[in-house]
Formats: C-alpha cells, structure tokens, sequence
C-alpha cells in the first residue's frame, strides 16, 4: 500500500472539521541561499525566513491591527462587507468569509483569458477541446490548454504533474543529481517528500517546499469569535473547532480558547453593585458599561431608578411601619400602627406610646409635654428649686421628705419621700392630742412629752412632769430670729424647701431652714448644676482635655464644662480636634472608604480610620458609592484584555472593570480583539437555504433559521418565507403561469404572462376568471351555536373577489359570507367585506360581489353561520391556489361578527370555492 502524502492528509484533516484551508504561493524548486537560521541572527522585530533571510513577518500574528503579511512584508488590509466597498483596481473583490479585499475572488472577477488562483488572477488558454489548443497541448477537465492531462499524454519515461510531463522515477538516485527526491507513490522527482525534507518553517505540500501557513501550536479565533482555529504540526493549514453553545472564543497572551459565556450577548444588566447597567459583549465572556446610574438611583431590571428609601430599611410614613425593597426604589406596608402606639424612626418599627399626648411629665429631672405622637417629652425645661419633676411635671416641695408633723385638723401626718405631700398616719381623737417630737409621732392624752423639751410656739420650754401642759416660762426663740425645735432655739441656715448644690450632690433644706439633707446623690457621670440644683450628665471627663466640638481644650473639675484658658480652636488651621489634640483630616468622619483594595471605616472625627473588611483579591474589589464602600465581585479577570465599549483595553489590577483603550474605529471590540466588521448589524441574508442574521458587532453572521419545508430563503429580506408555489411544479404566482423554481420562491424563466392580455392565471391557462376550490368534503362537523370558518390564503397576484361558496349543511338559521385581510400571517386580522345569504343544503352561495384583493396580504374567505354544519378537510396537505396560497383553516364559535382575530396554526382546510378576476 502507498503511503498517503502530507498534503493529503491535510486535505483529509480539512474536510472533517469543514475548516477553510489555504496555502502558500509555491516556493521556487531550488533553495535559495540563506542570511539565516534563526530569529536570534536577525534585527530586533524582524523574523527569519530560512530561504529568504530576515523580513518583517512570517505570519499575520507578525503584523499590526489591521494588516496581514505578504511574502514577508505586512500589508494593510482592506476591510469590506461587499465588493462595492473594495475601491482600488487591483483589489476590486470583496472576499465575504475573510471580510478583505483581493484582486480577485472568482474568475468572473478577472479579465478574459484569466482565472482566478488564491486571490490573484493567472493568465490561461481557455478550451472546449483539445482541437482549441496549440500543437503539444490537451484541453484538461476545466477547460485550460495544458501540456498533459494524464500519464497518457505524456512518454513512456515520464509521468503527468500539475499538468506537466515529469521523468519517472524508482528511487532517489535517479533524482539526486538534480538535487531532489523520488516521490516513489507519484513516481516522479519532487523537492520533498516529507516536511523534514524542508527548511524550518516550510512544510512539504505536493512534493514542493512551501512556507508555513502558520506557526506550529499558534491559535486564534476566527468567524467572529464562533470558532476556535489551531495550527498543528506541520503548521501547514489552520485547522477550525467550533465553539459549543454559549462559548465564545477569546485571544490572550497570544493563544485563544472557548470559554463559557458569563452573560447572553447583547443583553443588559445590573453591576453587581447595583450602580451601573452593564451591557452583555457580543462574546458573551464580560461586560461593558452601558451607563453610570446618578447619586440616588440604583440599577433595577437593567435600567436606572430613582432611589426612595435604604434598601432593605424599615421607616415610618404616614404614621405606619414601612419596608424599603431590596433595591430601594419601592416600599411595601410593614404594619399600621394602632392608637396606643407609634412608628419610630429610629427603628421604622411601631412602638408602644410612652406617654400620652399634650400631657405633662419628666425627663431627667426636666419638665416637658408628651409631643402628638406619644413618643416622648418636648420642650424640656428645668423645675424651680423649691420644686420637683414628678409623674405629672414640676411638683412644689411641701415638707421635709419622710419626716412626720400634725396637721391643723391635730392629726399625726408623715410626708413622702420626695417631700410633695403627706398622708395621716395616725388620726387623733376629741379627748388626743397630736405629738410629735424627735423621739415621737402620735396621739396622745398629753399635751406634750412628759418631762421633755419642748416648744410652745415660739417659746423653747419643758413638758410637765403630767405632759399635761407646759412649764412656764422658757425662751421666746423669736426674739433673737430663731426658730424653736424641739424644744431648742435654732437659727435659720437655708431656705426651707429648695434644693441646692454641695459636696457634688443635690441637697434639700429641712427643719424650717435650719438644717439640710442629702435630696439626690449624683452618679460618678454626673455634676450637680447650680442653676437648676439637678444632676446632669457630665460635658467633659473632668480635669482631662477633650473636644469641644472643634476646640480642643481642658474639662473643669466637675465635669460641667470646658476651661477656656489654653483652649485651641483646631478649625482655624483646618484640622480636627481628636481626644484633645489638633490633629490633620485624612477621611469623612463615620464613612467607610476603599483603602489597599479593602475597606476601612473613618473614626468620628475624621482624624484616623481602621480596617473594616478584607476583600480577597482573587475574587473582590474594593468600591465605593457615595459613603459607603464594600468588596465586590470582580468585573473581569486583572490584567487581561477586554472590551470597554468599542475600545481595546485592559482590566484594571484589582478586576474592577476596564480602563480607557485604544478606540476600535471602524472596527469591532469582541473579546479585547479589534475585529474586522463584515456585515450590519441586524441585516438579514440567504445562505443557501439558512437565513443568516449579522451579529450586534457587526463581525460575524450567526444562523437565524433554517428554511425548511415548504419555505425559502427569500434573497431580498434574508428571512425564510412561505413558498409562493409547488417546487418544480406547474404554478401560476402574479399572474405568470410557468414551472416553479425548486425552492418555491418564483415561476422560473419562460413564463407565460396573463397580463399581458389583462387575463388572470390558472393551471389551464389564461383566462378572464378563475376558480379555486379548498378541502373537500370528507368530514362534517357542526352545532347548534354560532360558529365563523373559513381559509387562511396569502396572495401572491392582484384580484378582484367575485364569489365565494361554501358547501354548508343548514336546511335553516344564518349565514354571512365574510373577508377579513391582515399584513401579516398571525394578525390582526380586520373585516373588509361581509353579506347575509339564504341558508340552503349544499354548495351555498355569497352572490355577486366585488372585493378586492392585493398581493403581499393574508386574507380570511368564510361564513359565520347559525347553526353551523361545515365541510372541512382534516390533517390537509398544502394547497395552492392560482392567487395564491393556502395556510389552513380557522374557527371560532361567536354570535356576532368578531371585530378582529388573530391566527396561529392549522392542518385543515374548509371546504370553499373562490372565483376571481382581474382587478
């Protein structure tokens, strides 16, 4: 068996994975001296060529954006969708699949008497036979004068190459002397057998030496990213893998890959931050940003909206509870808050009332009136300081807190704690007496202690020995300004009943004025405030530097205020008070912020900040928006190349999106690749029986839909349309009677024209009308309701609507002869034409009518009968008409005429004749 040449295989390779394969032009026979081996011995930038020496490029990956390399020198490519792009002489050819401009592309491009070979038009003998070429020469298969066609044309010594008589050969002696090798499968000397027979970077294709289509191992992505090209050993053609479904190919660091989609291209979505609205590349590998939301708004459903409360957030409104939606751009009834209670916006949450409305009460020894809501205390105030704040507001202070004394009525009373009032402890009879001393609260037959001191008014005197009165004499305290208690003269020190400050705590005067107590202990956070003789809470730590507010400055000793003296207003050199010192602003007080790529939260006065949160790099970034910071899932991958709209970039180091690029121009950005456009966006074409729809970018054309059936690719639209008759059929289609075109679009060359003579066609011929019947009769159904039936039929000529029948069994009821038209196959369609007839038995007629009917349109022929019992044929094969075309039946049961319908699909067809004529 003989071994199978390289170039075979190759072909072989080719053909399996349906890849474009090209080659080089032939290298010459005999090897050229070389100035190289390597690209070490050439000039930086330039790469070795084995024959030639040094040149700028070997392959296109040697070239800029743009170029292609041409016999080592790279070359500016001209892009183009069509050939009417392609503006120089000696490109005038649009290439569609490379999206390039060439000499030539078919040999219609090249003048007479050339062909076109690999983009380039050749001179050659043009022949029918060999009688038409000159003496030596045969006609070969495709019609060219050669110098043989077979092994028959030439002598028995030599064998038929490439169209050229070539000695034979058994072995590589009879061809060393020439300087090549046998080729004992072809039996004729060659430059090579094998690629090792050839220099680097050449591989042997059909016995000659040819310079490699590409480098050994080298990828790329090809068809607008559909595909994935590679080029094995010998690097000899590139060979295509197409993608799977949803991968896309994408180039870096010089080798391409398929990767899964991360997105649908061309859709659009939120950021993962919900700022921005990203748009899907046309790779589907990463994303671009489609717009930046404003302050206050947040991306929902791929679109900016207006921010209305904190994501997520519960918040009052309307004196209810509210719960902010995810996004924050709507909110939802958390809870209604009842009479007895609140929404609270600090929680958002409805809270039990704590006091009742208008009503008076105390805060922290101040008095204040409970504010509309219930929620707490307004308008504080301080109470005078023979007062007290109780349950009810300032309150006066009526006696010595917990100390006892009678009453006028001579009843033993005690006061309570707080000194606001007294209860009778101990009720004194006619024949009692109310006795109180420092030894003793109750009543009594005696006047007085027996025995004791005592005061008689103002006099300071003793009880007698009975305690049935006082002894007489004593001293009168009032004299000399004093009081009498207990028996004893005692001056006056404070004034009874007020509060006062001393030793740090709240003090009361008791005893008349002569003596004081402990009121009110203020805690170690506390001072007692002279003014209102109140514990209050401390401004400052006392006799510690702190800040107050801007100024940085020293406590006083009790923690009420700060010291003026040697106080610095830190604003002044635009710097922050921190703990007491001065010190420079580096962040906004209580922010988080992005710092390192993590997050770190600002102190309250903007002077220093810590770490919050470690965003890990291999999958976050760090952003901000607004106040906020957080990690957030990387927008691409660091450091490789994308897509920032239509401009080549890189992705940032911390894979937070794409910096500004190079602008693609004319170009297409897909997968950090600028991309040649071949196609507009959006355009349909035909390609073959496949409807192709060029992709968003504009780079490749992606498959829409596969015309199948009884539909074609219509050349015009580039979308598969109904068939507009029988393929390879006699069919009548705008009034042309003549054979249908194999894939239905047309009457092919030929045809008879009826209006020439103002006729319309039918399969007989010409004539001034037409007849069509639908269906048939092999099934009847029917009911007692209201039912509308007819067909479905596109027109394909111009006519005018003379009849309709219809074969009905209703020996009694309604019926209506309708035409409803639509521009389009599902709808809506809309009545045009309608008249009421005698029902019968039978093949029931509209009547004489005249309704017109334009070509491009879908029309309904039919009734609406009552009872209705139609002739319809089920599971019907397509039918055509010599108008036009039928799609199928349609129903619906109703008792008055629809004022539009839509369709969708149907297998069967009522059984209806229509007659037409010219319009």
């Amino acid at each position: 068996m003989g071994r199978l040449s390289l170039g075979s295989w190759v072909a072989a390779v080719c053909l399996f994975l349906f890849a474009a394969c090209s080659s080089n032009e032939p290298a010459p026979a005999t090897k050229a001296s070389t100035s190289c081996v390597s690209d070490s011995e050439c000039a930086a930038g330039l790469r070795c060529d084995a024959r030639v020496g040094c040149v700028a490029c070997l392959f296109d990956a040697d070239c800029g954006d743009g170029q292609r390399c041409d016999q080592g020198s790279c070359a500016t490519r001209v892009p183009c969708m069509t050939s009417s792009d392609c503006k120089s002489a000696a490109a005038r050819a649009c290439d569609q699949t490379l999206g390039e401009c060439f000499e030539c592309v078919a040999s219609t491009d090249c003048k007479t008497g050339q062909k076109c070979e690999q983009h380039a038009c050749h001179d050659y003998v043009a022949c029918k036979n060999s009688l038409d070429c000159a003496s030596g020469q045969v006609c070969s298969d495709d019609g060219e004068c050669v110098d043989c066609a077979s092994d028959a044309d030439c002598s028995a010594e030599q064998t038929c190459v490439a169209h050229s008589c070539e000695a034979r050969c058994a072995s590589d002696k009879d061809c060393s002397a020439s300087g090549l090798l046998c080729d004992t499968d072809a039996k004729h000397c060659v430059e090579c057998v094998s690629s090792s027979d050839c220099p680097s970077r050449y591989h042997c294709s059909a016995g000659s030496c040819q310079r490699d289509v590409c480098e050994e191992d080298a990828s790329r992505c090809a068809d607008g990213g559909s595909a994935l090209e590679t080029c094995p050993a010998p690097g000899n053609a590139w060979v295509k893998l197409f993608c799977s479904d949803q991968q896309s190919c994408r180039a870096l660091g010089g080798q391409a890959q398929c990767e899964n989609w991360v997105c649908v291209p061309g859709s659009m979505a939120c950021s993962a931050d919900g700022h921005r609205v990203e748009l899907c590349n046309a790779d589907g590998l990463g994303t671009s940003i489609a717009h930046e939301c404003d302050g206050g708004q947040a991306c929902v459903a791929a679109a900016c909206t207006n921010v209305l409360c904190k994501p997520g957030a519960t918040f009052c409104r309307g004196g209810d509870s509210y719960t902010c939606s995810a996004d924050g751009t709507s909110s939802t009834l958390a809870s209604t808050c009842g009479a007895d209670s609140y929404c609270d916006d600090a929680s958002g949450n409805c809270t039990p009332r704590s006091c009742t409305p208008g009503a008076k009460g105390c805060l922290n020894g101040q008095e204040g009136t409970c504010n509309a809501i219930g929620s707490g205390l307004e308008d504080l105030k301080d109470c005078a300081k023979d007062q007290i704040c109780g349950a009810t507001g300032c309150i006066d202070i009526l006696c010595d807190p917990s100390s006892y004394a009678c009453n006028d009525a001579g009843d033993v009373t005690q006061c309570n704690e707080v000194g606001t009032g007294s209860t009778v402890v101990a009720s004194c009879g006619d024949d009692q007496f109310c006795v109180v001393s420092a030894d003793t609260h109750e009543c009594s037959s005696d006047v007085c202690s027996a025995g004791q001191p005592a005061c008689n008014g103002s006099v300071a005197t003793t009880c007698n020995a009975s305690g049935s009165d006082y002894e007489p004499g004593g001293t009168d305290c009032a004299a000399d300004g004093k009081l009498c208690l207990s028996g004893a003269c005692k001056a006056k020190t404070c004034d009874p009943g007020t509060r006062f400050c001393q030793d740090g705590d709240v003090w009361l005067c008791t005893a008349q004025g002569t003596s004081s107590q402990v009121f009110q202990a203020c805690a170690d956070n506390q001072f007692c405030d002279e003014p209102s003789a109140t514990c209050k809470t401390q401004v400052c730590t006392p006799s510690t530097a702190g800040c107050n507010g801007s100024v940085a400055a020293k406590c006083n000793a009790d923690g009420s205020a700060y010291l003026a003296a040697g106080a610095v207003d830190c604003a002044a050199t635009k710097k922050v008070c921190d703990t007491g010192t001065c010190k420079t602003k580096v962040c906004t007080p209580n922010n988080t912020f992005c710092k390192s790529g993590n997050v770190y939260l600002c102190n309250g006065t903007g002077s220093d900040s810590a770490l919050q949160t470690t965003c890990d790099p291999a999958y976050y970034f760090c952003s901000e928006s607004g106040s906020t910071a957080s990690c957030s899932y990387d927008q691409c991958t660091a450091g490789t190349l994308g897509c920032s709209g239509n401009s080549l970039t890189t992705c940032r180091a911390d894979g937070s999106g794409y910096d500004l690029g190079q602008d693609c121009g004319a170009k297409a950005c897909i997968s950090g690749v600028c991309t040649t456009k071949v196609c507009t966006p959006g355009k349909y074409q035909c390609s073959g029986t496949t409807s192709q729809l060029c992709n968003a970018t504009g780079t490749a054309w992606d498959n829409a839909a596969t015309c199948s059936g009884d539909n074609y690719c219509n050349s015009k639209s580039g979308r598969c349309e109904l068939d507009l008759c029988p393929a390879a059929a006699k069919a009548c289609v705008n009034e042309l009677l003549g054979t249908c075109t194999a894939d239905g679009s047309a009457v092919g060359a030929g045809a008879t024209d009826c209006k020439a003579s103002a006729k319309v066609c039918t399969l007989a011929g010409c004539a001034t009308s037409a007849t069509d019947t639908l269906g048939d009769q092999s099934q009847l159904y029917g009911g007692s309701v209201s039912y509308l039936y007819g067909d479905i039929v596109y027109a394909t000529s111009s006519r005018t609507l003379t009849q309709i029948q219809q074969n009905l069994y209703i020996p009694s009821g309604t019926v209506r002869f309708m035409v409803y038209v639509s521009d389009t196959l599902a709808g809506p369609y809309t009545p045009v034409f309608d008249v009421a007839t005698q029902p019968i038995t039978g093949l029931v007629s509209s009547g004489p009518i005249s309704v017109p009917i334009a070509a491009g349109k879908y029309y309904f022929f039919g009734s609406l009968a009552k009872p209705y019992y139609f002739y319809t044929q089920s599971n019907a094969a397509t039918q055509y008409t010599s108008f036009g075309r039928a799609i199928g039946a349609y129903g619906q049961s109703t008792s008055v005429v629809p004022t539009s319908f839509t369709f969708t699909s149907s297998t069967s067809l009522a059984n209806v004749t229509l007659t037409t004529v010219v319009p």
